[in-house]
């Protein structure tokens, strides 16, 4: 069995606010026909931020040739290198074996990992009752990072529509 290490970067469809996903995708590259008992995880798990799960990834499966299997975990962000390592195995794996850290079966590729930035626009010192026309002042618009990473180029400017105020045009 190889290995290869699929990450899941900002702007791909695969964070959640605070939250890294990534993924290993383990493939039969030897020259049997099929491998029984493989399995695809995350050796180190136990050791990434918030020791995610990898109950979920497949074990006990037999892979034809060529085919492949994989597995996806979740870890808060932490806006810092952080290796993640991919392992796979199987009975007859001739390089490795059924341990995931022997012969070929690890992969270790560290991983920048950015936390993301929460933007958060507040508007207080509203009256209860707004009135056509009038002029309020002395409102505040708040705008606060709730992220756990700096927000870079951050604006924060209010959207106006008819009867509506809402803080909002965070970027």
């Amino acid at each position: 069995m190889a290995q290869q290490f699929v990450g899941c970067g900002v702007g791909h469809g695969c964070e959640s606010p605070g939250l890294a996903r990534r993924s290993v995708t383990c493939t039969n590259a030897g020259s049997a026909a099929t491998t029984p008992d493989a399995f695809c995880t995350f050796p180190n798990a136990a050791s990434l931020p918030g020791a995610p799960s990898t109950a979920a990834c497949p074990s006990g499966q037999t892979i034809a040739a060529g085919a492949s299997t994989s597995c996806s975990i979740s870890f808060p962000a932490t806006g810092s290198l952080i290796s993640v390592q991919g392992g796979t195995g199987a009975t007859n794996d001739v390089n490795g074996g059924n341990n995931p850290t022997g012969g070929n079966n690890p992969s270790l590729t560290p991983v920048s990992v950015n936390a993301l930035a929460d933007m958060r626009a507040t508007l207080s010192n509203l009256p209860t009752v707004l009135a056509p026309g009038k002029l309020y002042t002395g409102l505040v618009l708040t705008c606060t990072n709730v992220g756990a990473s700096t927000a870079v180029a951050a604006t924060c400017a209010p959207t106006v529509d008819t009867g509506t105020i809402q803080p909002g045009s965070l970027v």
